[in-house]
């Protein structure tokens, strides 16, 4: 198998790298969102996952991920999901809501970063970052930091501006449960 084809990245089934990975994963359309229908052919925007190394300068004095850092990260994430879903906008990070740390971080850990937007407004998208470290053999679905981030879409005036329809490439193919070509 050649891989599934995302936009222009071919991610192979067999080798994964460790970071900076876009993939599709299964998110129903929500109804709250009447003035974006799903595409032409049926399949909504899911998800984006991205994985980072912590690395020695990410570090804190007492030896943990700095926090700052991690918060860095997430909205980094999150702006690539919303610019890979509305191509033709900018958007300005506007609030992080509900930060949850639960797990320290360790130098050497690499870190999955699940990305899903969960809100369209008429000038704002909300997605909810959720963070794993993909390195655990205890529980590889402890959470280790979870929020949700608003962006609002700016003009070039700086004002904010109405959103178009989602133009996104990303999305999945409902048979098989992959990433669409």
């Amino acid at each position: 198998m050649a891989g599934d084809k995302i936009g222009t990245l071919i991610v192979s089934p067999v080798f994964r790298p460790t970071f900076n990975v876009v993939l599709a994963v299964e998110m129903p359309f929500q109804r709250h969102m009447p003035r974006h229908p799903p595409f032409p052919d049926g399949q909504e925007i899911l998800a984006m996952e991205t994985y980072k190394l912590v690395m020695p300068e990410n570090l804190n004095p007492f030896g943990y991920l700095f926090g700052g850092q991690l918060l860095k990260w997430v909205d980094e994430a999150a702006y690539i999901a919303a610019r890979m879903d509305y191509p033709a906008c900018e958007f300005v990070t506007v609030a992080m809501d509900r930060l949850k740390f639960n797990e320290r971080v360790n130098m050497g850990d690499i870190l999955r970063f699940d990305v899903h937007r969960t809100r369209i407004g008429t000038t704002s998208v909300n997605y909810v970052a959720t963070v794993y470290n993909a390195l655990t053999r205890q529980n590889p679905a402890q959470e280790i930091f979870s929020t949700c981030v608003t962006f609002v879409h700016i003009g070039a005036d700086g004002n904010k501006q109405p959103l178009p329809f989602c133009q996104s490439t990303r999305t999945m193919d409902p048979a098989s449960g992959h990433a669409g070509s």
